[in-house]
């Protein structure tokens, strides 16, 4: 399994991953996005009691919501994803522009978190820079 995430709006970051995406989130977004989620994994998702916490503790908050779960049983949450969408690789989604100066997320925590548990790096997509220098 090969994880990455993204942002919900990242079309076309997401369509020329060739990930399958699968939302992280209390709600799944409320536009059309230009690709089909394989699936929301709502149990990834901070609860909404945890939205409007000061930053440090709605990290604790959501790495201890984590360590609940446990590793084996988000593997198998994410393998069944998977599974049945017939790839291994696999992009989490949320809503937050990380572009934003000051943003932080819960993928990029789920992504830290995921790595200090199973040393399995989760790299933010990026646009490819050899595209990018073509422009500029």
């Amino acid at each position: 399994m090969d994880l990455a995430t993204s942002r919900y709006a990242a079309r076309d970051l997401i369509l020329q991953s060739g990930r399958v995406p699968v939302g992280m989130t209390v709600g799944n977004p409320r536009w059309p996005l230009g690709y089909v989620l394989a699936g929301n994994l709502r149990a990834l998702a901070p609860t909404r009691s945890m939205f409007g916490l000061p930053k440090e503790i709605f990290e604790q908050t959501y790495r201890a919501r984590l360590d609940d779960l446990g590793v084996e049983a988000i593997r198998t949450l994410l393998q069944r994803c998977c599974d049945e969408a017939g790839n291994d690789r696999l992009c989490l989604l949320c809503f937050e522009n990380l572009d934003e100066p000051g943003k932080s997320c819960h993928r990029r925590m789920f992504a830290h978190w995921w790595q200090g548990r199973t040393s399995e790096s989760v790299p933010e997509l990026q646009p490819d820079g050899r595209q990018t220098r073509l422009f500029e």
